[in-house]
């Protein structure tokens, strides 16, 4: 398998992202650098759960739906993931509410 080259990661609705959030990502560590409760974990467990889903759970305390939906009420649970493998680009959006997935590859810039 080729090198994985992360390239942007969306979110709405999970954690504190309730209108979203868009991190680009270049090659190499890109660092992020923020206080305390600023979303730095939230950002990973986003990126965690769009990869391998997010299971349905009603405590606070597991890694699962209640834990990162937005307690303010945004209409959308959902994220995004672009990467590259040998030059090619894919998308990973997953909705957690419902766990759809969609996988899908670039082809001449589409």
């Amino acid at each position: 398998m080729g090198r994985v080259l992360w390239k942007n990661l969306k979110l709405v609705g999970f954690g504190r992202y309730r209108d979203g959030v868009s991190l680009q990502l270049s090659d190499g560590i890109n660092p992020y650098i923020a206080g305390n409760e600023e979303g730095k974990s939230t950002l990973v467990a986003g990126l965690m759960a769009v990869l391998f889903g997010l299971p349905y759970s009603r405590s606070l305390d597991k890694f699962g739906t209640e834990r990162y939906r937005n307690w303010d009420g945004s209409s959308q649970f959902e994220g995004e993931v672009l990467f590259e493998v040998d030059d090619v680009t894919y998308r990973i959006w997953r909705d957690f509410d419902t766990h759809r997935i969609s996988l899908s590859r670039q082809t001449n810039d589409e």
